[in-house]
């Protein structure tokens, strides 16, 4: 018996022969059948028959085809047509399995068989890609034969045993033909003819013409075929369909009549395209446009017009002058035979290459010649100017300003006349100019009107000096000074702007009277001027003194004359008035004792005054202010003080002395908190007045117990015993030497307490050591700067250097009596940081650690440690040492940080290791590497021994950086620079099976399950936990645990992490559809799972009591873990959900009743898990934030979703003028989970959103045609 696979569809089967099956798996939810191809089928949703024979349905979807075999009947292209394999029937082995429309089911049979009346039952066709053979499955034996549409026999073939056959066609059929195919069978029973229709895949032809009017294209190409006629820019202008016999008429936008470059295209029914052919255009337009400009030299032509045109210019005679062709973009530029610049007029014309030619442009060329002639002259009344000039000029009259006074056309002789604004009888110099048409002028013409008038102004000022008179007159007047008797004392002549200066014959400081007349160049005079001299004669002396008071000036002057005392600022401060005699005396407005200058003067009745006679006032007082201000470069120092006081600066130094102190310096010092202390000290003593002593504190006031001491060394051997009961202050010291100080030498010292008190015990140790100071011995003064200030009191002195450190200078002023002010004290800027010498590093534990060195004085130094932490900090003393005690101490070599900053914030700092007697503190180098499933060791071979513990013993090995599961003890130390050893760190890795325990919990554990149910455990160390295939059960213990789902099939994995902030790493793609992980941690801890293979939008969150459970897309898989047991989950993106994150994710549930329910989305970025029972219900999506993809929503599941109910999802106030197709807003993708809706809410031909998952309905496995064909969305 033959097994055959067979594909049904509307009574047309296609078989492969099961031989070539290699095998059929149940996979739980159906079959996955794999041929020795290679080619799997994948078969899901099974149901039983009545006979127990189970039935699979399979869509063309679950088909993978990767074949190569051509023998099996071209199956790529059977596979091709859906609808062979949809909702069909298989068989297996004669009828166990039904896949619908894919069939294993037995062939062959026994004993003879009846008369054949019957045709073949079943025909299936299938024409190749080429179009050249036809192949298929039939009654075995059957004779099959193809026929062209007019009947013709083009191929035929018998059918094999196994029913198939294979025709080669008498050519290729590949432009849609329709072949009819019958299959006849020994008995000479025929099948009816099937109609089979060839592939498309032949272009058109295309012949084409233009109408003479360039607005039709007809012509012949492939009957029904669509064609199309597009412009140069691509642009569609016309298109038709062809009839029965190819013919087409293509009608165009517009009639195309200037030579345009058309293309036209032929496309078929099936889509095929005929090659673009061009069509140029017939050339029946003059060109559009034409643009002409003619340069200001009247030699070039420019312009635009039709791209390639030619441009000829002709003058008005009709020759041609000049010619050029436009380039492609329609510019062209004609250089003229000759200049033209009198306003020719030329024409230009276009013409393009048919011939077609523009209507001619006129040109008028520049005219830039002025009028050849002018004549002109004024008539005697100085009213009107007159003459001959080029006919129609413009003829215009200004005066010497440039005013315009006059304007007239001259005729068409030449003749003008301009009438004045006004008349002119004063020898006016007028010019006149001629201008054509165009603008150009003559040369001004100069006329000079009559003169019969008077200088019509005259003024006249004798100076102070008597000796000259000014004034302005008319210009160039001759003016004339008289004395009072007639007699000509001086003359002069005006300028051109009426200016004058008469030189007199002598001084005329007397009060004369002098007349002056200006007449001009006509001898019209104007009248006479008076004049009077001035009068300056001053009184002829004056003496002044100040008395020693300050108070009164005394003298003598002219008699009667008036003594004015003024300050240095001009302000009257004393007046007297002097007696017959000349003698005066002044009171002034205070005294003046502080070498002020003022002036005296004596005025006669006139106001002639003496010149001032200056008097210095006696000086007793020291300069009464003093202002200081150092610039920024500390350079220079300004202020103002007294006038012409002197200024200096000086620097005060504080010169030190090294002086040697005893300090107090702490050798022991414990203190502990108990009612019992038993311990023996060891400590040397190296300085002078040492002691040693029991101090005890109680909080309660009161002290009880009983004491004993034993103290020997260097010679000295003493011991205590006593008892203490006291009530008081609660403190209590005991001299354990009885009195003696401490020579230097090394001590023993054992010290028993106890007490039914817990007092605070404290034992120390003291002693005195030298230590070298600096103390002030003496001040030096330095004088840094000097200068004198000017007569305003301003000063600047420039220093002998820059101070830049705040350093405090000192500025005093003295007048010229020596008279000083106080002390001016100024202080320098400081922009300089302070400099730190190198600083040591002192002590240890037992007197405290501190970083002693200089730097400048009052400096605030800080040491930090290298995470920037301030570790210690002092201020230094007025000679720079500092001494900084540290927070603890430190001795592993730690890189501080020594900064010292001044008072204005300079900083400056160094750097200073630590002294290194710290063993490092090793850490785990040992990792499981979860990609490769290998151990990886990472640690730099020269820092670090390993060794290996081979039969029992240690042995150093070179391990390689990654490497296999070894069953076996690493052990790890590192040695640091300084040359310390760690204790040694030992790994255990290994695979474990059943229940693994470590035998030393201190020990590091890698530990990978067995294939097996196990119990893995952890230790106290950072351990590595690893499951594997079984229902593994993972316990970390403490420590920061990193446990590991390896993979299992279908079962539970516990994962508890226990104390420690624990790391859980699961892999996705490791899950089957059944496993189920369970993580137990702590709340209080900072857990983590890292989730591979899967991003945040694949998972849904869901509360289960107490549990959240963690499921996915996908894959009825789960992880649970309890409430605030993770920190963050951390996805393979990059993408992190902490603690509020996770709660946020957390679906919450909304329970609808048993009517139709409306459930609304009011909280952002809420998820919800909706079971809304029986009715038709409805969820409801609110914008809750508009800038967000889903507005505000998150992914939401609905358990209970139901299309039979009725139940709707109403996206209306999510989606933007959704009035297109709904195909654009919304999608779906059918998961395992159930189907999951996605939302673009402005479409996905709008960029504002972006279509992000909203819902899963759970279970449900719709299609978007059956949720719009049920009205399943609101929108």
């Amino acid at each position: 018996m033959q097994n055959i696979l067979t594909f049904i569809k509307n009574s047309q089967k296609f078989t492969l022969d099961a031989s070539n099956i290699k095998s059929v798996r149940d996979t739980g939810n159906g079959f996955e059948i794999t041929l020795k191809s290679g080619e799997i089928i994948q078969a899901e949703s099974y149901s039983v028959t009545p006979n127990t024979q189970p039935v699979e349905q399979v869509s063309s979807q679950q088909v993978e085809n990767n074949s190569e075999a051509d023998e099996e009947f071209e199956k790529e292209e059977v596979l091709k047509e859906k609808s062979l394999l949809d909702s069909q029937t298989m068989l297996w082995g004669g009828a166990a399995i039904a896949l619908g429309g894919i069939a294993i089911a037995a062939s062959g049979s026994d004993g003879s068989a009846p008369s054949d009346q019957t045709p073949p039952a079943s025909l299936t066709k299938i024409l190749s890609k080429d179009g050249k053979a036809v192949s298929g499955l039939t009654e075995a034996g059957a004779t099959v034969i193809v026929e062209n549409s007019a009947g013709k026999v083009i191929g035929s073939a018998k059918a094999g045993a196994d029913g198939t056959y294979l025709i080669n066609l008498d050519k290729a059929y590949i432009n849609g033909e329709i072949l009819k195919v019958s299959a006849q069978d020994t008995a000479g029973n025929s099948t009816v003819k099937q109609e089979l229709i060839a592939s498309d895949i032949t272009a058109p032809t295309l012949t084409h013409a233009i109408s003479s009017n360039g607005k039709t294209i007809t012509g012949l190409t492939e009957a029904n075929s669509t064609v199309t006629v597009k412009d140069s820019s691509g642009k569609i202008i016309g298109t038709a369909k062809s009839d029965n016999d190819g013919k087409y008429t293509v009608i165009l936008d517009k009639a195309y009549l200037n030579g345009e470059n058309l293309t036209i295209s032929a496309e078929d029914l099936a889509g095929n395209k005929s090659t673009i052919q061009t069509i140029l255009a017939d050339d029946k337009t003059a060109p559009i446009g034409l643009t002409v400009a003619i340069d200001t030299a009247g030699k070039v032509v420019k312009g635009v017009t039709e791209a390639n045109a030619v441009v000829t210019v002709k003058n008005a005679a009709g020759i041609v002058v000049g010619t050029a062709t436009a380039d492609t973009a329609g510019k062209y530029s004609i250089t003229l035979d000759k200049v033209y610049l009198n306003g020719e007029s030329l024409s230009a014309t276009a013409s393009d290459q048919s011939g077609n030619a523009t209507a001619p442009k006129t040109i008028i060329a520049p005219d830039t010649t002025a009028p050849s002639s002018l004549t002109a002259s004024i008539g005697t009344a100085g009213k009107v100017v007159t003459g001959v000039t080029e006919a129609n000029a413009v003829v215009t009259v200004k005066n010497a300003a440039g005013i315009v006074v006059g304007t007239a056309t001259a005729d068409a002789t030449g003749k003008y006349s301009v009438t004045l604004n006004k008349a002119y009888l004063n020898g006016e110099s007028l010019n006149v100019t001629a201008a054509d048409k165009a603008g150009n002028a003559t040369v001004p013409k100069t006329i000079v009107a009559p003169d019969t008038t008077a200088p019509s102004s005259l003024t006249a000022t004798i100076d102070a000096a008597g000796k000259a008179i000014t004034g302005v007159t008319e210009a160039n007047a001759t003016v004339t000074v008289k004395n009072v008797v007639g007699t000509i004392v001086g003359t002069g002549t005006a300028d051109a702007t009426g200016k004058y200066s008469v030189t007199l014959d002598k001084i005329y400081l007397n009060g004369e009277s002098l007349s002056a007349i200006a007449a001009d160049k006509a001898g019209n005079a104007t009248v006479p001027k008076i004049i009077v001299a001035p009068d300056i004669t001053a009184p002829s002396s004056l003496t002044a003194t100040i008395d020693a008071a300050g108070k009164a000036i005394t003298g003598v002057t002219e008699a009667n004359a008036t003594v004015t005392v003024k300050d240095v600022v001009g302000t009257i401060v004393g007046t007297g008035t002097a007696d017959a005699t000349g003698k005066y005396s002044i009171t002034l407005d205070k005294a003046y004792l502080n070498g002020e200058s003022l002036n005296a003067i004596a005025a006669d009745k006139v106001g002639n005054t003496t010149t001032p006679k200056t008097i210095i006032a006696p000086d007793t007082t020291a300069p009464s202010s003093l202002t200081a201000i150092i610039d920024a470069a500390g350079k220079v120092i300004t202020g103002t003080t007294e006038v012409s006081a002197r200024v200096t600066v000086e620097q005060v130094t504080a010169v030190y002395n090294e002086v040697t102190v005893l300090e107090t310096q702490t050798v022991l010092n414990e203190t502990v908190q108990s009612n019992y202390l038993s311990k023996t000290y060891s400590f040397e003593v190296t300085g002078t007045n040492a002691h040693v002593s029991l101090n005890l504190s109680s909080s309660t006031n009161s002290l009880s117990g009983s004491y004993s001491s034993t103290l020997s060394g260097a010679n000295l051997n003493t011991s205590l015993t006593g008892s203490i009961s006291q009530a008081g202050n609660g403190n209590y010291s005991i001299d354990l030497a009885q009195g003696s100080v401490l020579p230097p030498g090394t001590y023993t010292l054992t010290v028993n307490y106890s007490s039914s008190i817990v007092p605070v015990i404290n034992v120390n140790v003291t002693q005195e050591v030298p230590k070298t100071i600096l103390e002030v011995d003496h001040y030096e003064t330095k004088v840094v700067g000097a200068a004198n200030a000017d007569e305003a009191g301003n000063y600047s002195i420039t220093l002998d250097k820059a101070y830049l450190n705040g350093e405090s200078l000192s500025v005093t002023a003295a007048d010229q009596s020596d008279n000083k002010t106080e002390v001016k004290e100024v202080i320098a800027p400081d922009s300089t940081p302070p400099i730190l010498h190198q600083p040591t590093i002192q002590g240890g534990w037992t007197e405290g650690q501190s970083v002693q060195g200089t730097t400048e004085a009052n400096a605030t130094i800080i040491v930090k440690n290298t995470a920037g932490d301030v570790i210690g900090s002092a201020i230094a003393d007025a000679s720079g040492y500092y001494n900084v005690i540290l927070n603890t101490v430190y001795e592993d070599g730690e890189l501080l940080k020594v900064i010292a900053a001044d008072a204005k914030g300079n900083e400056s700092s160094i750097n200073i290791n630590t002294p290194d007697i710290t063993a490092p503190i090793l850490a785990n180098l040992f990792n499981y590497d979860v990609s490769t499933d290998k151990i990886i060791f990472n640690a730099p071979s020269d820092s670090y021994i390993v060794e290996q513990k081979i039969g029992d013993v240690w042995v150093q090995v070179n391990v390689e950086e990654k490497f296999d599961w070894l069953n076996t003890e690493f052990r790890v130390t590192a040695k640091d620079l300084a040359g310390n050893s760690s204790q040694p760190l030992t790994i255990i890795i290994n695979t474990a099976s059943g229940t693994y325990k470590p035998t030393d919990p201190t020990f590091i554990q890698i530990i990978k399950g067995s294939i097996g149910n196990d119990y893995l455990y952890g230790g106290n160390g950072d351990d590595t936990l690893v499951s594997n295939t079984g229902s593994d059960y993972l316990y970390g213990g403490s420590g920061n645990d990193t446990l590991i789902y390896g993979g299992n099939s279908n079962v539970y994995t516990a994962l508890q992490g226990q104390a420690g902030n624990d790391t859980y790493i699961v892999d996705k793609a490791l899950l089957t559809s059944s496993s189920s992980i369970h993580i137990l941690d702590n709340a209080a801890e900072e857990n983590i799972l890292q989730l591979k293979s899967v991003s945040s939008g694949d998972i849904s969150l869901k509360q289960s009591d107490s549990l959240i459970i963690i499921s996915f897309n996908d894959s009825a898989s789960t992880i649970r873990f309890g409430e605030g047991q993770l920190s963050s989950i951390v996805f393979d993106d990059g993408t992190v959900w902490d603690k509020a994150q996770i709660e946020q994710h957390i679906a919450e549930p909304v329970f609808g009743t048993t009517g139709n329910d409306v459930i609304e989305t009011n909280i952002p970025n809420q998820s919800y898990s909706y079971i809304l029972g029986d009715g038709a219900d409805t969820v409801v999506f609110n914008i809750l934030d508009n800038t967000d993809n889903l507005g505000g929503n998150v992914k939401t599941e609905w358990t209970d979703f139901n299309l039979v109910e009725n139940d709707k999802i109403d996206f209306s106030q999510l989606l933007i003028n959704d009035s297109g197709d709904l195909q654009d807003y919304i999608t779906v993708k059918d998961t395992e989970a159930g189907l999951i809706i996605s939302v673009d809410r402005d479409g996905s031909s709008q960029s504002t959103y972006h279509s992000q998952e909203l819902i899963l309905l759970t279970g449900k496995h719709y299609t978007l045609e059956d949720l719009m064909a049920s009205n399943a969305f609101i929108h």
